[in-house]
């Protein structure tokens, strides 16, 4: 057992290693043709690296702490990525939620909802403000997907909402590794929780600051069209 448990963990860490900076690219630096794309992928490649070997190693260990990270992390890049293939849900069929959607944030929020029992119980090692912030992040983004499988074209849907939702989904999922990474190596000395929590707060701030600054760009290229 110790040898897969070894070769899991080499995994883990040099595909969080490698999430770290390929998600790092596409969020701060300027937004070429092709680069955004190209090192998305690779963003994608290191995540499903990253929440394979850590599904695998939380059920080895049947850590409810890792298994917390692992659905809150896991359901925030599969269901950021599969928003750049539902972008307009109100006109193409295709576009609408598929069993795969339903299946995963289903499963998903079903765990979060037996890891909040036994955190409730005091079973979860673990650090209650990191572990209760992973889990409430679970709930909205899964409670949110499950209300817009539901209901493609309601309120509050327009055509760019898709955009919207990647950039939350996968800047999420990315906090949940830089959380990790700090807690573990990076910053180690800061007491707890804010050793973790630092990363999701300030992660949560930039997505604001970008949602701001996005909608503010729509706005004035809407005003542009119009007025030409």
């Amino acid at each position: 057992m110790e040898p897969i448990i070894t070769a899991f963990l080499a995994v883990h860490i040099v595909s969080g290693t490698g999430a770290l900076f390929c998600g790092a690219l596409p969020i701060f630096a300027p937004k070429r043709k092709g680069f955004h794309t190209r090192w998305g992928k690779c963003f994608a490649a290191c995540m499903w690296g990253v929440l394979g070997s850590a599904i695998v190693l939380t059920l080895i260990s049947r850590n409810a702490y890792f298994a917390a990270l692992t659905t809150s992390a896991t359901l925030g890049c599969f269901s950021g990525l599969r928003a750049l293939r539902r972008k307009r849900p109100d006109v193409r069929q295709d576009d609408r939620a598929t069993g795969l959607d339903w299946a995963v944030t289903i499963a998903a929020l079903g765990v979060a909802l037996l890891l909040a029992g036994l955190q409730v119980q005091g079973h979860v090692k673990g650090t209650p403000a990191v572990v209760w912030s992973l889990l409430a992040g679970a709930f909205v983004v899964g409670g949110y997907d499950l209300l817009r499988f539901a209901f493609p074209a309601a309120w509050p849907f327009f055509p760019r909402l898709w955009f919207y939702e990647h950039l939350v989904k996968i800047l999420t999922s990315y906090a949940a590794v830089l959380s990790a990474f700090s807690g573990s190596i990076a910053f180690r000395f800061l007491p707890d929780p804010w050793k973790q929590l630092w990363a999701p707060i300030a992660v949560q701030i930039l997505i604001l600051g970008m949602i701001l600054w996005y909608a503010r760009q729509n706005r004035r290229r809407a005003s542009a069209a119009a007025g030409g």
